[in-house]
C-alpha cells in the first residue's frame, strides 16, 4: 500500500543518513588518527626517543631510525637478534638488565629500567627505557614493545651534582667550623656534625629549636640586634662574638658570621653562616685585659710617674704610655705628654742636668743597662724639685729601643740630705726630729718614706714628734713656731709628745720611735725641723748645740 511504501522509504532514508553519518565519523576519526600519528612522528624525529619491538614468535628485534642513532649503529650492522642488543650493553649492566626481562615482566606488564650502552666508538651512553609486554590469553608472551631515551646529559649532570654534594658534605664534616642554617625567625634547620664537639649537643637535638636557646643571657641582646640589622640590610653579612652554653653547663666563646639568603626580589628567606670556637683566645684576651687593668690601677696609684719611652731605628722617638702621676711629678697632663712627646718632659728638667742626662740615656741604650739617676726639675708651680728615675731598657726584634720606667719625686729626702751636708753632720748625729706631720695620709706617709730613706737604720735611735698636734697648723707661721719649739726642746732636754694618737698607721715601718701622749726626757745636741709648704716649697732647719 501507499502507506507501507512511505514508511519503508522513510526507514531507508533514516538508515542511509545514519550510514552516511557513521561513514563521515569514521573518516574524521581516521583523519584525526593520521594527524595525531604525523604529529607523534614529528615529535619523535626531533627528540632523543626511540621505539622498538621484540617478537617472541620469531625472536626478532625491530628498531626505528632513532634507535640506531641512540646506539650509534648502522642498520646494516645490526642483525636484529636479542643477543645483538645484549652485546651493546655495558658489561657491568648485562646481568641486571637481563633479570628485569626475565623476572619483572613475567609478573608485571610494564617495567622501567636504566642502563648503560657502549657505542662502537667506545663512547658510553646512559639509557632509560619503558617496556610493555603483550601476552596471549594463556599468559604467554607474544611481543615486547619499548620506548628508549638517551639520558646521558641529564645523568651526567646528576652525577656531577651528586659528586659536588658529596664533596660539600665531606668538606662540611671535615672543617673545624660549624656550618648552620636557620629560618628568618631564627629556627635552626641545619647544623653540621662539629656542633657536637663545640657544645656537646648532637645537631639533631637542636635542629628545630631557636638559635638563641644556648646563647648566654648577657649576649642575647647584641645577637638579636645583629640579626635585626642583617634582615634589614641583607647585603651586609654580620660577625659577632658571643657565648654558647655547653651541655655540661659551661659557656664557650664563639665567633659567628651570618649572611642572609634572599629570593629573586631581594627579600631574605633564610640565614646561614659559620661558628668558630675562640674560647682559648677570648679567655686569654680577658685575662690579659684583667692584667692590664691591674697594671693600670697599680700605675695610677704609684706615687710617681710610670712611663714607656721608645726610640725607633730611624731615630724618631715617642712616649707610648704615661701614667696620671705625671700631673704630680711634672705638672703635665698624661695626654699632653703623649701628644707632644719627650720634649714636654725635657722642658721641665733643670738646664744644668740636661747634657749629662742625655749622655746617660745614650749609654743605657747602648749597653742595655738600667738607668738609675736623680736630677732636678723646675716646675711652673712647685719650682725646684728633685726626682729619681729608674728604667730598664730592652731592644726588640724590630730594632726599637724601649725604656719602661718610673720617676719618683724625692724632694723631701733630698732636702734633708742637703741640710745634713750643709751642716756637716751625719744622720746618727741627729737626736730629735720635729716632723711636718699634717695628719694627711699622703703627706705623712711621704714624709715617713723620706725619713726612712735618709736615716736608714739610724731611724730607730731618732726621736720623732709632731707639735702640730698641740698647736694646730699655723700655715705660714708653722715653720717659725716649730723651729722655736725645737730649740726650746734642746734647752730643756725634753721631747714634746704627739698628742691624740691612739694607733699608728700600719704603713709606718716598725722601729719608728714616735713620741706620743707624754713628753720624754732626752739630751738633745742636734734637732731637725721639717717644714713643707704648699706648692712643694720644702725647708729643713737643723739646730746644733755649740
Amino acid at each position: 500500500t501507499r502507506r507501507q511504501r512511505t514508511e519503508l522509504a522513510e526507514q531507508v532514508e533514516l538508515k542511509t543518513s545514519s550510514l552516511k553519518a557513521a561513514t563521515l565519523d569514521a573518516q574524521e576519526q581516521k583523519s584525526r588518527a593520521e594527524n595525531l600519528h604525523e604529529k607523534l612522528q614529528n615529535v619523535l624525529s626531533t627528540s632523543s626517543i626511540g621505539i622498538w619491538e621484540f617478537s617472541y614468535l620469531d625472536e626478532k628485534l625491530v628498531w626505528d631510525d632513532k634507535m640506531y642513532q641512540i646506539y650509534g649503529v648502522d642498520p646494516k650492522d645490526f642483525g636484529g637478534a636479542y643477543t645483538d642488543w645484549l652485546d651493546r650493553l655495558h658489561p657491568d649492566d648485562i646481568q641486571r638488565v637481563s633479570s628485569v626481562d626475565t623476572s619483572r615482566l613475567e609478573k608485571d606488564e610494564y617495567a622501567a629500567i636504566e642502563f648503560r650502552i657502549v657505542r662502537p666508538s667506545g663512547e658510553i651512553r646512559h639509557i632509560y627505557s619503558n617496556v610493555y609486554m603483550e601476552k596471549d590469553e594463556h599468559g604467554k608472551p607474544i611481543r615486547t614493545t619499548g620506548v628508549t631515551m638517551d639520558i646521558t646529559e641529564r645523568r651526567t649532570t646528576e652525577l656531577a651534582l651528586f659528586a659536588s654534594e658529596e664533596t660539600f658534605k665531606q668538606l662540611v664534616e671535615e672543617v673545624a667550623e660549624v656550618i648552620w642554617s636557620t629560618t628568618c625567625d631564627g629556627i635552626l634547620t641545619y647544623l653540621s656534625p662539629q656542633f657536637m664537639k663545640l657544645v656537646g649537643y648532637a645537631p639533631e637535638e637542636q635542629v628545630g629549636n631557636s638559635c638563641l636557646e644556648l646563647v648566654h643571657p648577657e649576649d642575647k641582646p647584641e645577637v638579636i640586634k645583629s640579626i635585626e640589622l642583617l634582615l634589614a640590610s641583607p647585603e651586609s653579612p654580620r660577625t659577632d662574638e658571643f657565648r654558647l652554653q655547653h651541655r655540661n653547663g659551661d659557656y664557650v666563646w664563639t665567633t659567628g658570621t651570618v649572611r642572609a639568603v634572599c629570593d629573586d626580589e631581594g627579600r631574605p628567606v633564610r640565614m646561614q653562616g659559620i661558628l668558630r670556637n675562640i674560647h682559648d683566645r677570648k679567655t686569654a684576651e680577658i685575662a690579659l685585659a684583667e692584667t692590664e687593668g691591674k697594671f693600670q690601677r697599680i700605675a695610677e696609684n704609684v706615687p710617681g710617674m710610670v712611663y714607656r719611652y721608645v726610640i725607633h731605628p730611624d731615630g724618631s722617638d715617642e712616649l707610648t704610655y704615661v701614667s696620671p702621676g705625671s700631673r704630680n711629678v711634672f705638672e703635665i697632663e698624661p695626654q699632653e705628654a703623649l701628644e707632644r712627646g719627650i720634649s714636654t718632659i725635657w722642658e721641665r728638667i733643670h738646664e744644668e742636668d740636661r747634657d749629662w742626662l742625655t749622655e746617660e740615656i745614650a749609654k743605657s741604650g747602648e749597653q742595655l743597662e738600667p738607668f738609675l739617676h736623680e736630677y732636678r726639675l723646675v716646675l711652673p708651680e712647685k719650682g725646684l724639685r728633685w726626682v729619681q728615675s729608674f728604667a730598664q731598657p730592652i731592644r726588640t726584634e724590630s730594632g726599637d729601643l724601649i725604656w719602661d720606667g718610673v720617676v719618683l719625686d724625692h724632694t723631701d729626702r733630698k732636702v734633708a740630705e742637703l741640710a745634713l751636708q750643709e751642716a756637716q753632720l751625719n744622720v746618727e748625729d741627729v737626736d730629735y726630729l720635729n716632723a711636718h706631720a699634717t695628719s694627711t695620709p699622703v703627706g705623712d706617709l711621704s714624709e715617713v718614706k723620706a725619713i726612712t730613706k735618709v736615716f736608714g737604720e739610724q731611724t730607730e735611735n731618732l726621736s720623732i714628734s709632731a707639735t702640730k698636734s698641740m698647736t694646730g697648723h699655723l700655715l705660714g707661721a708653722a715653720g717659725a713656731v716649730e723651729a722655736i719649739l725645737s730649740i726650746k726642746s734642746m734647752q730643756e732636754g725634753t721631747i714634746p709628745p704627739t698628742i691624740n694618737v691612739s694607733e699608728l698607721d700600719p704603713a709606718i715601718p716598725a722601729g719608728f720611735h714616735i713620741v706620743t701622749e707624754k713628753a720624754i726626757d732626752k739630751d738633745i745636741d742636734v734637732a731637725m725641723s721639717n717644714t713643707f709648704g704648699f706648692g712643694g716649697h720644702n725647708a729643713i732647719v737643723i739646730f746644733r748645740k755649740m
